[in-house]
C-alpha cells in the first residue's frame, strides 16, 4: 500500500509498496475484503471461506514483490478560472501537460468537486483534473459513511492509476486513488470502475475495441446481413400479391349484389392479367 508518509528522494521519485492485484471474479485486495491475515488466522478458531479462497489464489503473474516507483508531481496553484465540474483547465500555464501524466505518478491536490454519480474531482496540478471514482460502490450500510471522509477544498495526496488518452471519448481521462491506505480502503477498487464514454464520435471497429479494453469494458462487434434492393422488392411484391389474393377470396366468399359482382369480375380480371 502507498502511505501518505512515503518519502520523496532528490530525483522527485517516490517509492511505495504496490497494491495487491485485482483478481477477476474475486473481491479485490485483501485489505478491502479479507478480515484477517493468514498469520492471524493461525490463532483463530473460525476462518471464513472468503479469506481462505483469497489466500490460496495466485493472480496472473504472481503477487508483486518489492516496491514500486512513481514520479512525485510538483504542486501547482489552485485554478481560479475553472468551469464547474469540468476536468480540463483553460489556464494550463505552469501545469503538467496531459501527455506527460503517467500511471504511478504521485501528487498532492485539492478536492474541487464532489459529483454524486461520478466521484471526487481532484486538482493535482495537471492539465486535466483526476477522478476518484465512487459511483460503482455496492449497496450496503458500510458505504453510507464514504462522503463523511471528504469535502470540497480538502487537501489530498493521490496516485494516478489509469490514464485514458482519447479525451473526446472519455470525460474523465485521469483516474486517481488516495495515497492514504485508510481512505483507499473505504472506496471501491479502482479496477472495478468503468469510465463513462461518449460514443457519438466516429471510430473504426478496431479503435472502439481498443478503447473499450482500455476502459475495462467488454466489446464484441455485432454482424448484420443487409438485404439488397432486389431482395426488398421481391419481399414487398410478394406481400402485395398476397394481400390482393386474400381480398379476392373474401369477395368471392360473401354474398354480393349485381353491382358489386361487376366490380369483382373486373378485379379478378386484373389479377389474372398480372
Amino acid at each position: 500500500m502507498l502511505h501518505a508518509s512515503a518519502s520523496v528522494n532528490d530525483d522527485d521519485w517516490v517509492e511505495y509498496e504496490p497494491e495487491k492485484p485485482w483478481i477477476p471474479g474475486k473481491h479485490g485486495p485483501p485489505q478491502r475484503t479479507v478480515s484477517k491475515s493468514w498469520r492471524d488466522a493461525l490463532f483463530t478458531a473460525e476462518v471464513s471461506a472468503e479469506d481462505m479462497d483469497y489466500w490460496f489464489t495466485i493472480p496472473p503473474g504472481g503477487w508483486p514483490e518489492g516496491t514500486a516507483r512513481g514520479r512525485y508531481l510538483k504542486r501547482s496553484p489552485l485554478s481560479r478560472n475553472r468551469v464547474y465540474d469540468s476536468p480540463r483547465h483553460q489556464d494550463v500555464e505552469g501545469r503538467r501537460p496531459f501527455h506527460e501524466v503517467q500511471e504511478g505518478d504521485v501528487a498532492t491536490g485539492w478536492i474541487v468537486s464532489i459529483m454524486q454519480y461520478a466521484g471526487l474531482l481532484v486538482d493535482f496540478g495537471a492539465e486535466y483534473d483526476g477522478l476518484i471514482a465512487i459511483a460503482d460502490k455496492p449497496d450496503g450500510d458500510e458505504w453510507l459513511d464514504v462522503p463523511t471522509f471528504f469535502e470540497v477544498g480538502m487537501e489530498l495526496e493521490v496516485r494516478v492509476v489509469r490514464v485514458l488518452r482519447d479525451t473526446n471519448v472519455f470525460r474523465f481521462p485521469v483516474q486517481l486513488v488516495p495515497a492514504d491506505a485508510r481512505l483507499a480502503s473505504r472506496l471501491p477498487p479502482p479496477e472495478a470502475h468503468s469510465p463513462p464514454m461518449d460514443l457519438r464520435h466516429p471510430r473504426s471497429t478496431s479503435e472502439w475495441q481498443a478503447l473499450f479494453r482500455a476502459a475495462g469494458r467488454d466489446c464484441e462487434p455485432e454482424r448484420f446481413a443487409l438485404a439488397s434492393a432486389a431482395d426488398i422488392w421481391q419481399e414487398e411484391r410478394g406481400a402485395l400479391q398476397g394481400d390482393r389474393a386474400k381480398k379476392a377470396r373474401r369477395r368471392r366468399a360473401r354474398p354480393i349484389s349485381v353491382g358489386e359482382a361487376e366490380c369483382d369480375a373486373l378485379a379478378v380480371g386484373l389479377l389474372a392479367a398480372e
